[in-house]
């Protein structure tokens, strides 16, 4: 009785340490299937391209910029209209640029757009392309001091939604141009869907959400803009 009794538990230890071992082997394997299930995600989590960029250059959390104490009040703008080859380009588009920056001076913005022939003499340079990849219609690229104030500021306006697309109506296009042009006084996207300088396609003209992104970045010299342009 004695012997196979020793032999029954020596056969249950046997039978245990294989279920131990069993155990040990299967939650081996399963960090293993873990790890390997993270470090796969990891890997890919690095492959996903980063997010399209917003049609500005601006400061991450989204403070407006202000230009050099040297454009105090002017800015000299250059829109490419000589010699362009880009499909859907017409003369028209320049009107539409100007309107744009007239409605930003009449909106208190105490620096003003004039219209400059010479590229090289430029602050604000605007560009056309026929159609860009991704959903922005335009970008405005800031050019900065050491001292973090605007010395440039780079337009591109994006003619047709698609590829095989015509050029957007004028409206569409002066308000793609209202809104780079904000960008390029310094202006950051709004939060509101009810302002041209929402991160998205907003209203096609100015609003009290974007004159107040105005106060916001210039202050007190918005109100004394708007009156001197009323009385002018």
């Amino acid at each position: 009785m004695h012997t196979n009794r020793s032999a029954c538990l020596t056969t249950k230890g046997r039978a245990a340490t294989a279920t131990g071992v069993a155990v040990a082997t299967l939650r081996a394997a399963l960090r293993a299937m873990l790890c390997a299930l993270l470090a796969g995600c990891a890997a890919a989590a690095r492959s996903v391209p980063a997010a399209l960029p917003a049609p500005a250059t601006r400061p991450a959390d989204d403070r407006p910029l202000r230009w050099t104490p040297a454009h105090h009040d002017t800015l000299a703008l250059w829109v490419d209209s000589a010699g362009v080859s880009v499909a859907g380009w017409r003369p028209d588009l320049v009107r539409i640029v100007a309107e744009a920056a007239e409605a930003w001076r009449a909106a208190g913005a105490p620096i003003r757009f004039v219209r400059t022939t010479s590229l090289a003499d430029a602050d604000v340079r605007v560009r056309w392309v026929a159609w860009q990849s991704g959903a922005a219609r335009g970008t405005t690229t800031w050019s900065t001091n050491a001292r973090g104030e605007l010395v440039g500021a780079d337009v591109t306006i994006v003619l047709a939604p698609g590829p095989r697309q015509p050029a957007s109506h004028a409206c569409v296009l002066r308000a793609i141009a209202l809104h780079e042009l904000g960008h390029a006084l310094g202006l950051p996207h709004d939060r509101s869907r009810d302002a041209v300088m929402y991160r998205e396609e907003g209203t096609l003209v100015l609003t009290d959400h974007d004159r107040a992104a105005l106060r916001a970045a210039y202050g007190g010299a918005v109100a004394a803009a708007r009156s001197a342009h009323a009385g002018g």
